[in-house]
């Protein structure tokens, strides 16, 4: 969720390439020309035999190299336009708000960072996970929703997908993503409603109130709100369904979360459970330990837990991490916690959202 109050695209074209034939060049003959054409004499028969040969073998090599070249480009359109949902918004937008922070190219492994209301992705990554990723060779990738993450997260999820969608046409890898608060309900919405689950090797959240959280019960009670404010209330249609969509088997998901932290309320159900993959909370490794919803982006435990997921193809093994982790140390090395953005709301309103057709169709 980000923040005291509300918590709140460069794409490379690649070149089609076009494989040409060439100039061929004309090989004088050394024989006398016939009347019917053909050239006189033995070794000039032979040339000329010779010459068709290495045309006929010329075409065979230009036919085999248009015909992989066209299964290359529909290849490559599949993974760059690859069939999705519409978008309402237009791609170029889309595209406009995600910054990588490093060139993309086939074999890169790439991360998407997605922030929670009220925030921008520089308040949410730069102290931490931007720092991090670099280091173990991935390649941070943080995705600004309309209206600092304040807007319908439906709309806000287009975001998502669409990266997604372009990650995986650059890079032609699989992409890890990590939400922090409300980022990681967008990402799971763009998951779970648009083809690209398919382009996602796993999701961590962090403090993500996939339940809903109270906190905007008691905000929003008589009151206007965001939109994305009133679609994590924990009756919200936006939650119910969410939640009623069939378990993705294929996809790994991480929900990590804090006892202590005073914006994803209950946390005794808790509300960051995450119903399809794996949820823990930080004192599940050190009980006495206190980590709020900014600090658990740099925390030593909450950090330990995601790269041991990253690491390990989306797979979290507690014990592997209880024997490595210090539970006297409070932040991993030099990572920092989220900074608080901006209180500002400027769109309010006094209900959620309605469902989008494709949600209601089932």
């Amino acid at each position: 969720m980000g923040g005291r109050g509300w918590v709140g695209l460069e794409l490379d074209a690649e070149p089609t390439i076009r494989p040409n034939a060439g100039d061929e060049k004309h090989v004088p003959s050394t024989g006398s020309l016939s009347a019917d054409g053909r050239v006189g004499g033995p070794r000039a028969r032979h040339q000329s035999r010779t010459l068709r040969a290495r045309r006929r073998l010329l075409v065979c090599v230009i036919a085999a190299a248009v015909t992989a070249a066209f299964l290359d480009a529909r290849l490559e359109f599949a993974h760059t336009s690859a069939p999705t949902r519409p978008y309402s918004v237009k791609v170029e937008r889309l595209d406009a708000a995600m910054h990588c922070a490093a060139q993309l190219k086939p074999g890169t492994r790439p991360v998407l960072l997605v922030h929670g209301i009220g925030q921008q992705s520089a308040d949410t990554w730069s102290t931490n996970w931007l720092k991090l990723l670099p280091r173990l060779g991935m390649v941070p990738c943080p995705v600004d929703p309309p209206a600092n993450g304040r807007a319908d997260i439906q709309l806000s999820a287009e975001y998502v997908a669409r990266a997604l969608q372009v990650l995986h046409g650059t890079t032609r890898e699989r992409t890890t993503v990590i939400g922090h608060s409300e980022g990681g309900l967008l990402a799971r919405w763009a998951i779970e409603y648009f083809p690209q689950a398919a382009f996602v090797s796993e999701l961590v959240q962090f403090a993500t109130p996939n339940h809903g959280t109270t906190v905007f019960d008691q905000a929003c009670s008589g009151t206007a709100c965001p939109p994305a404010a009133q679609q994590m209330r924990p009756a919200a249609k936006f939650i119910a369904a969410l939640n009623a969509r069939p378990v993705n088997k294929s996809l790994s998901i991480v929900s990590i979360y804090s006892t202590t932290d005073r914006l994803i309320v209950p946390v005794t159900t808790p509300t960051a459970d995450v119903p399809n993959g794996t949820t823990v909370p930080v004192q599940e490794l050190c009980p006495a330990r206190s980590v709020d919803h900014n600090q658990i982006l740099a925390d030593n435990v909450a950090v330990s837990l995601a790269l041991d997921t990253l690491e390990h193809d989306g797979t979290l093994d507690l014990a592997r991490v209880r024997t490595a982790v210090d539970c006297r140390k409070s932040r991993w090395a030099d990572l920092f916690p989220s900074v608080p953005s901006s209180t500002d709301a400027d769109h309010l309103v006094t209900s959620e959202p309605a469902l989008t057709s494709y949600a209601t169709q089932g």
